[in-house]
């Protein structure tokens, strides 16, 4: 059986103009996800978010990876932004 990843690293649309951190993130990722869902019901393995702390750490904590934070408050901002109930 296949197990899908929804987002892997960086992989989110060009509209989001700041990626992760953008306020229509969780939304859009919400109506993708349904979308996949109901377009592939026969699925049964899903990975919500590859790897979250590294792509969080090395986007928001290194800047690596857009949209490029810097130190902790970049971190925090991308985790609260993915992760809105913290």
């Amino acid at each position: 059986d296949p197990v899908v990843d929804l987002v892997h690293h960086t992989s989110y649309p060009a509209w989001l103009s700041v990626g992760f951190r953008d306020r229509r993130f969780g939304p859009a990722y919400l109506r993708y996800a349904e979308v996949v869902a109901s377009r592939y019901p026969w699925l049964r393995h899903y990975t919500l978010f590859n790897e979250p702390f590294a792509t969080l750490f090395l986007a928001g904590h290194e800047a690596l990876w857009p949209p490029y934070d810097h130190g902790m408050p970049g971190f925090v901002r991308l985790l609260r932004s993915v992760l809105p109930w913290l």
